[in-house]
């Protein structure tokens, strides 16, 4: 990513800094991107540069060109780099450094060294398109300052312009971190709120196999109740069959047909015995089993319940901590 000063400054701060370094040492300074365009307004501009030089469009021109140049010829020197502009003033850059690249440029300068060369001046004014007795004019208001303090004032807006690309350097990081750490948050949170949709889902399901299950008991004491009736019907059955034995044996040979219907009743009951109690055996393994499933069910829904509340407190302190990182992030912004 390709950053500019106003992606990594505060420039209310920014501009604040200028303005107390112009009135501190007297020197007129502005901050630029990489490109030469300003990103602050201009502090203690001298007359000659602001009203007159920059507000010719050629001079506008070359005057970007200028703070573009000394920004780079400092980054390549690792120094101050002090140098005469295109209007014959001295200016002096500070490189802004961001992760190794750089970003843009503190400047400072519009200053003469000498009395100005009125004959430079009204060419470069006709050049510009300027009146040239009101250039000349101009240029005799510029600072006037020895190379001595005006290499102090380099240098000390080159040290201000380190420390704070270092600060600013720190800063890119710890906005890296936190958005990472932020959109961390956002998927684990994410996950957590699909995980409890989940779990309630299962709950949900939990909670219809608990009454499906319910719904089966009272099945099933329903058929113990058939079968108790089919028991009893069995031995009525049986007993009319006996009693239909004793009254074959009484009528003898006439009797003997009837013996054979009263055996088939017998062995009616006596199957009918035996189904009912399979199916007793039967009823009983489904209910034993009908149990085993519920307490299962049970113990696996208050399972999903304690999970379900598990999953819901993660989800807030995510959000919290999301809310936290995204708080710290702002609190950083003090570059």
């Amino acid at each position: 990513m390709e950053y500019r000063m106003e992606d990594v400054f505060d420039l209310e701060f920014l501009q604040e800094f200028q303005d107390s370094f112009s009135k501190a040492v007297g020197i007129s300074s502005i901050s630029v991107n990489k490109d030469g365009t300003p990103v602050t307004n201009p502090s203690d501009f001298s007359e000659f540069c602001f009203d007159y030089t920059r507000k010719s469009e050629l001079g506008l021109k070359k005057c970007m060109e200028c703070d573009k140049k000394g920004g780079e010829m400092a980054n390549a020197t690792k120094s101050p780099a002090i140098y005469k502009c295109h209007a014959g003033l001295y200016d002096f850059a500070a490189p802004i450094i961001l992760n190794g690249e750089q970003i843009g440029s503190m400047l400072g300068g519009q200053i003469l060294t000498e009395e100005p060369d009125e004959e430079f001046y009204r060419k470069k004014a006709i050049e510009y398109g300027i009146d040239p007795d009101e250039y000349v004019a101009a240029v005799k208001k510029a600072y006037v300052l020895d190379m001595d303090r005006m290499e102090a004032a380099a240098n000390l807006l080159y040290l201000v312009a380190g420390k704070i690309s270092s600060m600013a350097h720190q800063k890119m990081v710890i906005d890296e971190i936190v958005q990472e750490v932020s959109d961390g948050i956002s998927q684990i949170s994410k996950t957590m709120d699909e995980i409890t949709a989940t779990s309630s889902d299962i709950n949900k399901n939990q909670n219809e196999l608990a009454d499906s299950i319910k719904k089966i008991e009272k099945e099933s004491k329903e058929i113990k109740k058939i079968v108790d009736i089919i028991d009893d019907i069995s031995a009525q059955t049986n007993l009319l069959g006996i009693n239909a034995t004793i009254e074959a044996a009484r009528s003898g040979e006439a009797g003997r047909g009837f013996s054979v219907v009263a055996q088939e009743i017998r062995n009616l009951s006596d199957t009918t015995r035996y189904n009912a109690e399979e199916i007793e055996k039967a009823v009983k393994r489904i209910t034993e089993n009908v149990d085993s499933t519920a307490n299962l069910a049970k113990e696996s829904l208050d399972f999903i319940s304690e999970q379900t509340k598990s999953f819901e407190d993660v989800t807030q302190r995510m959000a919290q901590m999301k809310e936290q990182s995204i708080n710290y992030s702002t609190n950083s912004e003090d570059i």
